[in-house]
């Protein structure tokens, strides 16, 4: 057991948007030994690499991360007019589902003449409902059972792939959608769920040169409203609310393609994203009221087709506009003619890429602005990460210069951001992770890129010279782009490290209880109440090689090392003591106040234990105006729970019971501002006891 004298840990920075400075508390506690962590703080840029979806023009090129004051915008102070400062405990906080709306649904037209729809899963295939992996298919690129069983063993049970208005719709005014029937055929033929992006506006409905679509803020309906109702139809002279409505009838379970070839029942696209990063200009240069609109049309246009249509807000990048996401839900508070469930989506996505940590920050941030509009409701799903790797085809492995692979990755590297992102996102709040993506495909470079692998000369005649490896897998040789890899169709560690990520961390009911660095060591814990499983991420941030030394639980533990390979260990006094191996990738823009931007190997340690855990999941140091106060348990027996907060400004070191109640759960912290709050949680067994007899520092926050 190591000292509490030795209990150091240290405070990662994991945004820094326009000078404002959003930390991360990743020193808590040690929950299995039941003792506190100290933390200090540091200053750090927003490590994000912003990558396209599969559009078919030519984007580029690699991003890199904007530093602080870039957009010159703030991230705006949250309004808790409607929210009470030290808030009581309110058991209802919780909302119910949205009610179904009561439309009528369009009868499929079903061909009795055709065969059903035979559907062909991938047997063994894990089928994470937790885990997704963009474009595995998509309209862009050419598939194959290949490709499906490529991302189905990885242990993904979602695909991300975009449909493009311009793309279907001719200046006539008529949709072939003959190409997007098979990206979404496959889908339902391999069993994986669909999260499809609806975006792209065809020019002869484009509001002039910024491709927004024009007609916008037309009536949804044919009787000149927004209200929807038994037989009403949609407004023709809103070209966006029609393409919606006629997609998502076309695609959702018993919808049109359903009924014509006899689709599985229950088969189809429910999870509809509007647009693609609409905070920052390259997708979107129209305004947030405009992408409001274009969202609560899409709502309600969706679910004129499907009442169980859910919406997704396209996956915010975050730092070109960080005000975006507060004034979208602004605008839907404060509407006048409001949907049925105010706010007209079901999902938030966002995205981060190339430092684990900003994963947690862009969660935890969005997570916060949800809970201030009583949206607990609301997923949030990480729907775009990942980190590109230099040293492998098509990226620049003829570098040697730091500046020629800023915000890149060894292909280790790349694996143990996988596993530590996964780790982060899940930490902080996520539903959903999503990797960008299972092969290179053309990344941000134009279709049909392509390169022999060189020595760097390249580069010297202008031409395109580097891609972004971002693919858990090699692009094949019949690829459209960068299809000339001595080893085509093959998997990268990142693929292994994706599965082992989707075996672990995959399960519906895994459940954080903490996570913190401790000398500079990374440890993050996760239970499975149903086998009574603790698993413990481990890595190192110090850049050597070293021993970590874990309290043990059990009798045994199963390690398990980032190539899946296993041992079982037995506790030696007491304790664990576990090689972990260097960090090594330093890639982050210079003057970046962390040492490494991904962590060394990381490493799990599950074993099995009785002892009932309650405590307060980690809050991000500062805190913009409130924090989202989480306590959770490994056990659910726990019959009574207790939490606690200091006024750690005070000086008097007094713990204010704030919350009864009998589940886990969440609430907004809303105090004095500029003074820093701890918190504390313990729970009450079935058998009558603690989980601990006095308050200790569990997690903390400074409210700005």
């Amino acid at each position: 057991m190591i000292s509490k004298a030795a209990r150091t840990a240290k405070i990662i920075v994991i945004g820094l948007l326009s000078g404002i400075v959003l930390v991360s508390l990743v020193g808590c506690l040690d929950l299995l030994t039941g003792e506190p962590v100290i933390g200090d703080s540091t200053g750090e840029p927003t490590p994000y690499v912003v990558y396209v979806t599969a559009t078919p023009p030519a984007v580029g090129p690699y991003h890199s991360t904007p530093q602080a004051g870039d957009s010159g915008q703030a991230v705006p102070t949250l309004d808790l007019s409607q929210s009470t400062l030290v808030p009581v405990p309110d058991e209802s906080s919780s909302a119910e589902p949205p009610p179904s709306l009561d439309q009528n649904t369009p009868e499929p037209t079903p061909t009795p003449e055709k065969e059903p729809l035979v559907q062909r899963p991938r047997e063994g295939a894990l089928y994470s409902n937790r885990f997704g992996i963009n474009f595995i298919s998509s309209a862009q690129h050419e598939t194959s059972e290949t490709r499906f069983y490529a991302g189905l063993d990885a242990g993904a049970g979602w695909d991300r792939f975009a449909i493009y208005w311009n793309e279907i719709e001719d200046d006539t005014g008529d949709y072939e959608y003959d190409d997007y029937d098979e990206t979404v055929r496959d889908d339902v033929i391999y069993g994986l769920k669909s999260d499809v992006i609806l975006i792209g506006t065809p020019a002869s409905h484009a509001d002039d040169d910024a491709y927004i679509p024009g007609d916008l803020f037309e009536p949804v309906f044919d009787d000149g409203t927004d209200t929807p109702g038994d037989g009403k139809e949609i407004n023709d002279d809103n070209p966006w609310a029609r393409f919606v409505y006629t997609t998502v009838h076309r695609y959702m379970p018993g919808g049109k393609l359903a009924g014509q070839e006899r689709w599985p029942e229950g088969a189809g696209v429910r999870y509809w994203e509007i647009w693609n990063e609409p905070d920052f200009n390259q997708f979107w240069s129209g305004s947030v009221e405009e992408y409001a609109r274009l969202v609560k049309v899409a709502y309600l246009a969706a679910r004129h087709a499907d009442p169980n249509a859910q919406i997704v807000v396209g996956g915010l990048a975050l730092f070109e506009k960080p005000e975006f996401a507060y004034r979208l839900l602004d605008i839907y508070k404060n509407d006048p003619a409001p949907v049925d469930r105010r706010y007209p989506f079901n999902v938030m996505a966002v995205h981060a890429y190339s430092n684990p940590p900003s994963s947690f920050y862009a969660v935890v941030q969005i997570e916060t602005l949800l809970a201030v509009h009583g949206l607990y409701d609301v997923q949030i799903w990480l729907n775009e990460s990942g980190v590109a790797a230099w040293n492998d085809y098509p990226g620049p492995t003829w570098a040697t210069r730091p500046d020629q692979i800023q915000w890149r990755a060894t292909e280790q590297e790349q694996a143990a951001y996988v596993i530590q992102n996964a780790a982060f996102a899940f930490l902080a709040g996520a539903d959903k992770v999503f990797h960008f993506q299972l092969y290179d495909d053309c990344g941000n470079q134009p279709r049909g890129t392509t390169f022999a692998p060189h020595d760097g000369s390249l580069c010297d005649t202008g031409a395109i010279c580097v891609g972004d490896a971002l693919g858990l897998m090699r692009n094949e040789s019949s690829n459209v782009c960068f299809n000339q890899h001595p080893q085509p169709g093959t998997p990268r560690p990142a693929y292994h490290a994706f599965r082992l990520a989707s075996l672990m961390l995959g399960a519906d009911e895994m459940i954080p209880l903490t996570g913190y660095m401790l000398d500079g060591r990374w440890r993050i814990v996760f239970a499975k109440p149903s086998t009574s499983e603790i698993f413990t991420l481990l890595w190192d941030e110090t850049g050597r090689p070293s021993q970590m030394t874990i309290a043990a639980s059990g009798e045994q533990a199963m390690l398990t090392q980032m190539d899946g390979t296993q041992e079982w260990l037995t506790p030696n006094a007491g304790a664990y003591h576990i090689q972990l191996g260097a960090a090594t990738n330093q890639a982050q823009s210079p003057g970046s106040s962390y040492d490494y931007m991904i962590g060394g190997p990381p490493v799990f340690l599950a074993e099995q234990t009785d002892r009932s855990i309650v405590g307060v999941l980690p809050l991000l140091d500062l805190s913009r105006t409130a924090a989202l106060v989480k306590w959770r348990s490994n056990d659910p027996g726990i019959v009574r729970y207790e939490i606690y907060y200091r006024d750690d400004s005070s000086g008097a070191n007094e713990w204010v019971r704030w919350i009864e109640t009998d589940r886990p759960g969440e609430e907004i912290f809303a105090a004095g501002i500029g003074r820093s709050y701890s918190f504390f949680a313990r729970g009450l067994t079935a058998e009558g006891e603690w989980t601990a007899d006095q308050p200790y520092a569990q997690a903390w926050t400074t409210l700005q």
